[in-house]
């Protein structure tokens, strides 16, 4: 059956940057109907207001014009007089590359569909059909079934957002994965190198398979999008659009952490599009979702995304300790740690972490970057109060299995509980302090279970020099401070985010306020010039020692059998293939 509601995709202006939507609307009984555009788009929680790259909306019933009248930011009422079908036509604006927007240029177009595709209100759950109108010698690229030409059949609306396609002139590279075809399409150039991606990129995929025991997808399409600069990504139902600046796939540490992207944009599979909040069951893209659960699902994913590539053998030890290490004293920075817990870092999510301002650093925590300790300080506390039976890898399979499989969301208070079914392990206050406590969590006390210990991380011809508490942004000739921390030197010398120092001491500075620290001591004052709002101000600061000095995780003295098992346990890695200068490590095993 020919569905009612028919979307054709047309590049109406590539050097202007618009698509041309045109919307077939068919079945309204000649009554007026109303078109709305989504405000958001889920798996980023901020209002984006699409609406405002629509333009020259219009409408034709058997080739006259019909009335359009807009009602609020993103909804038109439309007067089909009578008339049982309609043509509605639009232009949309399409000028940034990201995994979240529209872009267009020369060589190729990102499509997002919550943004390009009005919403026939009341058939949210109906199926459409979108045909595309390629430039000769163009691909298009989704995971929606069927063809550009002859059209791909979507079951609903929800799916048609969850879609994004990439058209241009890069053909798919397909490879299998836990017996599953996926493909892979990159767009721009740099230093990738994509066979090796696509093999460690398999490991990851299979690894996180093992974890929950299936894959829920018959197809799968990564879209890649290589930029001068950003990085990020965004997870669909059968696909992800990832962003990377183009040369950092060296050196090698960069080259991980686009790993640990991969890894988390799969891990969402089943994570995030299928394990929901009650709240997230179904979309209002008009408004707001509040939950206080964004951090099982980002926080946790967070987690994962650096222990899977461990797993899967595409990066060592060493590499995931440091990470870990760098985690750690990212969030000991941080004097929000102090202010935020990490069930209003989710609720306030749509106020708050898309929306940084230079006093975010004080007063906020990020669910994602918080949440990944969180849930290693769980999977940590899960196995050693289990001896190893049970930790975080059983929650997120009773999850799936118990939750999601049975048609439900997790309910708001719902966590606890599927931990405790899962592992068998009471501990409500426990995870309540988690959740809604601030401060630190006991990692360190948690890691020797594991063998590990933090240790002061060696600094070659670092000889201490004086610290601010500030975050420096550098000009070709300035040095202009980012967030001041509270209660630390500067805050107390009375200096202000935006504040150009030009002077220490009545000595230039430019571009070099960091080096030109290393030229003082703790507990040394200087005078300080600088400019505000384009007014000289000066005043006096007492330097201090960094409070927050860079750790490493290294294994404890005298590591015992039972340490060496959790740790095995934990990382999948044998004790001695992690750390073979150990000499008392027993012969090479992978766990």
């Amino acid at each position: 059956m020919k569905p009612k509601t028919i979307y054709h995709l047309a590049l109406a202006d590539r050097t202007g940057k618009h698509f041309e939507v045109t919307l077939t609307v068919r079945g309204v009984g000649g009554s007026p109907f109303r078109l709305t555009m989504p405000s958001w788009i889920p798996g980023s929680y901020l209002m984006r207001e699409y609406a405002g790259h629509v333009s020259s909306v219009r409408a034709d019933v058997q080739g006259q014009p019909a009335p359009v009248t807009k009602l609020d930011k993103g909804t038109w009422e439309v007067d089909p007089g009578g008339s049982d079908q309609c043509v509605v036509t639009y232009r949309v604006y399409a000028p940034e590359l990201s995994v979240r927007t529209n872009d267009i240029s020369d060589d190729h177009a990102f499509v997002n569909p919550a943004g390009t595709f009005l919403m026939v209100e009341g058939r949210q759950q109906e199926p459409s059909r979108l045909t595309v109108d390629l430039p000769p010698g163009w691909h298009a690229c989704t995971s929606l079934l069927g063809d550009p030409k002859t059209g791909y059949e979507v079951p609903d609306y929800d799916v048609l957002v969850d879609s994004p396609l990439e058209l241009g002139m890069a053909a798919p590279a397909e490879f299998e994965a836990a017996g599953v075809t996926h493909q892979w399409v990159t767009y721009g150039s740099g230093n990738l190198d994509q066979d090796r991606v696509l093999r460690d990129t398999r490991r990851i995929i299979e690894t996180e398979v093992d974890l929950f025991g299936e894959l829920p997808v018959d197809r799968y399409l990564f879209i890649l999008h290589l930029t001068p600069e950003r990085g990020g990504g965004l997870e669909h139902c059968h696909s992800s659009v990832l962003a990377w600046p183009k040369l950092k796939f060296r050196p090698e540490k960069e080259y991980r952490k686009f790993l640990t992207l991969i890894a988390h944009e799969y891990f969402h599979l089943w994570n995030v599009k299928r394990i929901r909040p009650e709240a997230l069951l179904t979309f209002d893209y008009s408004q707001e979702v509040y939950t206080r659960l964004l951090w099982v699902f980002e926080g946790i994913t967070s987690y994962y995304d650096q222990i899977v590539p461990l797993r899967a053998g595409v990066y060592e030890t060493p590499h995931y300790l440091e990470f870990l290490a760098e985690r750690m004293m990212s969030e000991r920075r941080k004097p929000g740690r102090d202010r935020m817990s990490l069930a209003e870092s989710s609720f306030d999510t749509w106020i708050k972490l898309y929306r940084p301002n230079p006093d975010s650093h004080n007063t906020q925590i990020s669910y994602y970057e918080k949440g990944e300790l969180a849930a290693l300080t769980l999977d940590l506390h899960l196995r050693r109060e289990t001896d190893g039976k049970r930790s975080l890898d059983d929650v997120m399979r009773a999850l799936y299995h118990d939750v999601y499989k049975q048609g439900r969301g997790l309910a708001e208070d719902g966590f606890a509980s599927i931990v405790r079914a899962a592992t068998g392990v009471d501990r409500d206050q426990f995870l309540h302090e988690l959740v809604h406590g601030t401060g630190e969590f006991p990692i360190e006390q948690m890691l020797s279970a594991f063998g590990l210990r933090v240790a002061p991380k060696d600094r070659e011809d670092d000889d201490g020099g004086a610290w601010m508490g500030v975050a420096v942004t550098t000009g070709p000739t300035s040095s202009t401070l980012g967030h001041v921390a509270d209660g630390r030197p500067a805050h107390r010398g009375g200096l202000m985010p935006g504040d150009e120092i030009v002077a220490l001491d009545g000595h230039r500075v430019r571009a070099d306020l960091t080096d030109r620290l290393k030229l003082y001591q703790p507990g040394e004052t200087v005078r300080w010039t600088a400019f505000r709002r384009d007014r000289q101000v000066e005043g006096s600061i007492t330097f201090a020692a960094d409070p927050c000095a860079p750790v490493r995780i290294v294994p404890v003295d005298d590591v015992d059998d039972v340490q060496r098992e959790q740790f095995a346990g934990w990382t999948h890695v044998a004790w001695a293939v992690a750390f073979p200068d150990d000499a008392e490590s027993p012969e090479n095993v992978t766990a």
